[in-house]
């Protein structure tokens, strides 16, 4: 996980970290729902 995949890496970790502040503002199931269609871009 380095040098090719890095930006990648740095860009999936600023996504995830919008996730987790959203996760306080929103119901449990309805911010999981949000997560699993972001991660649905990395595949």
């Amino acid at each position: 996980m380095n040098g090719l995949n890095q930006l990648d890496a740095d860009g999936a970790l600023r996504i995830f970290g919008h996730l987790h502040h959203g996760l306080k503002y929103v119901r449990p199931k309805a911010s999981m729902l949000v997560f699993i269609d972001e991660l649905d871009i990395f595949r």
